[in-house]
């Protein structure tokens, strides 16, 4: 990313949370951190937890806010409310991203996705009850079929080998 530099100091990770606040160069951005280092020592753990909340914060509530606008919009259109849905998930999961980078400690990166799941769960959950109140039904089958939070993929380190499924092809 031209004019950004790898994060190093506590400062150049403000200006990191910054550009991840203001939504740019959202895969850039993700790169750069990737190579970073964290300085995580006593004084500055505290600070760096705080500053990354906030603005891992401000982003959700930027998305939230946007997709709020985007179901405003909907106006019955079944169509337009999976869209909005689907691009409320795909904020959220550049979110999961952005706090699962190897680059931050541990104890960290857990907090933060805990928190995430947490608030998105609760956003679900808010849209399952108002969408039991309608009478017809359809918005709450469309938001069963598309849930906001959708369990991410872990990596499987032992999948199963070609041919080893015991499934039988035949041809006739």
């Amino acid at each position: 990313m031209s004019g950004f530099k790898t994060p190093t100091t506590y400062s150049d990770w403000i200006t990191s949370f910054q550009i991840f606040r203001d939504a740019h160069h959202d895969e850039e951005l993700l790169e750069t951190i990737a190579t970073g280092k964290v300085p995580w020592t006593k004084g500055v753990a505290e600070r760096f937890t705080q500053k990354m909340g906030e603005a891992v914060s401000d982003r959700l509530q930027k998305a939230v806010n946007q997709f709020t606008k985007e179901l405003g919009r909907v106006h019955g259109n079944e169509n337009a409310m999976v869209q909005a849905i689907l691009a409320f998930r795909r904020q959220i999961n550049y979110l999961i991203r952005f706090v699962s980078v190897t680059v931050f400690p541990e104890e960290l990166r857990n907090k933060m996705n805990e928190e995430l799941k947490k608030n998105v769960k609760e956003i679900q959950s808010y849209l399952l009850d108002e969408a039991k109140k309608e009478p017809s039904g359809r918005l709450l089958r469309i938001i069963q079929q598309t849930p906001i939070w959708v369990n991410q993929p872990q990596d499987n380190p032992s999948p199963i080998p070609m041919g080893k499924t015991k499934r039988r092809i035949i041809f006739e």
